[in-house]
């Protein structure tokens, strides 16, 4: 544009809006700033970029660090200012040194969403090519069967709730699976899809944290009795072994790599050359595990019913057995040199207002262990519980009712780890601490924490100041006692403790499945609800000197009050009574299940639509 046009143009727009201007208010000059001469020190911060931050606080007013890792942020005002006599300065950041990796972890752990938080992992890299067969040794877990795990192995009051934090809206994908391969040796258009059994145990203990009231148990028998976990380690011929997929996050991934796998017929060169063929029992043995695996993936697993039905059995035998041992352990039931189940309609009831009939098999010593860790890491040990009772100490004496008299006879320790005193729970499960209802807390270190716990499992078995063993003293049969024993004992392994070292263990009694046997349930329950059922009061659960005690109680009343029911009519009327309730809840939840499903078909087919726009399937 030429120049003489521009200056026609801006002289158009100053007469445009000079009435506009003329309507201003007019405004002072502004006195001029006296001239500050900068020293060096303003000089060097001037030639210094400031850095965007909260304020660091004077020194001497400094606040402390509310939790290792955590930003200090400046001292508040009384007007709710902050101080910023130093503005402009780093913003710093105070961590423990000690405890660096604990921090890390819990860092890793946090989040604004701490409801439905999918923990990420870092697996350990696999140094397996696609196709290569899988190192001997390891389990395996049939991946889509574990996919399904809340609905098919949690009872129906927690399955929606743990799936939604886990499983549901493709969280189960999200994860980092390291993904294994075998062809079924029948016709199949894909082959069956493992991980490790490692990985699986890792969720689970994820699930154990976020529901410590669940208690699942990642070594059940009963998965490899439907088929979820695959043990391949029998087999030496290549057919018969796992191989490499790949490692996958995400769903799309999975059925990507599920659909480029390697055929049935697929070697390598550096597969080991097989000495010979597989015979007949390998290959039905092969054929076996497989299909069951195969079955365990779908939803409804028809064709193992029959086996589950038998493994269910089974199981409920055993856990029976283990509640009459613990009955003849407290003397109220005798030992017999035939069949028990053959016996046990003519034992009579005892009566407990008077001293058990029969002698205490083995005089054991019953010690009871209640392990806490913090709540964001099981691997933060915070408490250790230790109830003892001594069968010596209960002669002549009558239990009463659930085994009351004999609860003055326990004796209990509760033991706090010092380093780990500050992680303190709330979130999840209660915090009880300092709630110890039997006595005094002890703090001890984590180094001193096994010899306390071996302590209590040697005369004089927690007595304070008792006599210690003499040399040469013939020792005392020992029961460990644990609600969820498998748990206790992986956290007593993990502070450097193994109660399987113990010569004179005798065995170990599970309070949740003596509450099961005696009350016939299919799933185990927490402390809390069973001393509620029993008409015993705990106070400040999880605390872990408190749950010890209390698991001793459990272990009292449940043999107890099986003895004293023993044959009567009102424990069968009692259980069948039990048994028509069950049977009127599952016909209720299936009535309500297919009224639902009648409604969803109601809403979307019987509405006033015209089926909308072509959809392409």
């Amino acid at each position: 544009m030429a120049p003489s046009a521009m200056e026609a143009r801006m002289a158009r727009l100053r007469v445009a809006i000079k009435d506009d201007l003329e309507k201003l208010p007019d405004v002072p000059e502004a006195e001029p700033k006296p001239e500050v001469k900068p020293d060096r020190k303003s000089e060097v911060e001037a030639s210094t970029p400031a850095f965007v931050g909260p304020p660091r606080p004077p020194p001497k007013s400094r606040p402390k660090p509310f939790n290792p890792g955590s930003i200090i942020w400046p001292e508040a005002q009384e007007d709710g200012s902050s101080d910023d006599s130093e503005a402009d300065c780093d913003m710093e950041f105070i961590r423990v040194k000690e405890d660096e990796g604990r921090i890390k972890e819990l860092e890793k752990s946090a989040s604004s969403d701490e409801d439905n938080i999918v923990t990420p992992r870092t697996l350990k890299k696999v140094k397996l090519a696609k196709g290569q067969l899988a190192p001997q040794g390891q389990g395996y877990v049939a991946v889509v069967g574990f996919s399904k795990f809340p609905y098919k192995y949690i009872s129906k009051d927690d399955s929606e709730t743990v799936a939604d934090c886990f499983f549901n809206a493709g969280k189960f994908w999200m994860r980092d699976w390291d993904l294994y391969y075998v062809w079924p040796l029948d016709y199949s258009p894909k082959p069956l899809i493992l991980v490790t059994e490692e990985q699986f145990i890792c969720l689970i203990k994820e699930i154990n944290t976020r529901f410590p009231h669940l208690h699942v148990d990642p070594k059940d028998s009963w998965y490899s009795e439907v088929g979820l976990t695959c043990d391949f380690n029998s087999f030496k011929h290549p057919r018969f072994l796992p191989r490499f997929l790949g490692r996958c996050s995400s769903k799309d991934q999975y059925d990507n790599m599920v659909d480029h796998s390697p055929s049935a017929e697929f070697m390598r060169k550096d597969d080991p050359t097989p000495e010979k063929a597989p015979d007949d029992r390998s290959r039905e043995a092969f054929r076996a595990l497989v299909e069951n695996a195969l079955a365990a993936n779908k939803a409804k697993n028809k064709q193992s019913k029959e086996v589950r039905r038998l493994a269910r059995v089974e199981k409920q035998k055993v856990i029976g057995k283990q509640l009459k041992r613990a009955q003849r352990y407290l003397g109220v039931r005798p030992k017999k040199e035939i069949d028990e189940e053959q016996a046990a309609p003519a034992i009579p009831t005892i009566d407990h207002s008077l001293p058990v009939p029969y002698p205490f098999e083995n005089s054991p010593v019953f010690v009871c262990i209640d392990v806490e860790a913090y709540e964001r890491s099981n691997k933060i040990i915070t408490e250790i519980g230790v109830a003892t009772l001594d069968t010596l100490d209960l002669n002549g004496v009558p239990p009463g009712v659930s085994g009351q008299n004999w609860q003055s006879k326990i004796r209990a320790r509760h033991f706090r780890i010092k380093e780990h005193e500050r992680y303190r729970n709330g979130r999840f499960v209660s915090d009880a601490a300092d709630q110890f209802e039997f006595g005094s807390s002890e703090f001890i270190s984590l180094k001193d924490a096994p010899a306390m716990i071996a302590s209590c499992f040697k005369p004089p078995f927690s007595v304070p100041n008792g006599p210690e063993a003499t040399e040469g003293e013939e020792k005392r049969n020992i029961i460990f006692v644990a609600h969820d024993v498998n748990s206790d004992i992986q956290f007593l392994r993990q502070i450097g403790y193994n109660p399987f070292n113990l010569s004179n263990l005798l065995e170990t009694l599970d309070t949740a499945h003596l509450y099961r046997a005696h009350k016939r349930e299919y799933n185990a329950k927490s402390v809390g609800k069973i001393l509620r059922d029993f008409n015993l009061v705990g106070w400040n659960l999880h605390n872990a000197g408190n749950d010890a005690v209390y698991t001793m109680w459990i272990m009292l009343a449940t043999s107890i009050r099986e003895a004293c029911g023993r044959g009567k009519s009102e424990t069968k009327l009692e259980r069948q009574k039990k048994l028509q309730e069950d049977v009127r809840a599952a016909e209720e939840r299936a009535r309500e299940n297919v009224f639902e499903e009648n409604a969803a078909w109601t809403e979307g087919v019987e509405n006033d639509d015209d089926g909308g726009i072509p959809v392409k399937v």
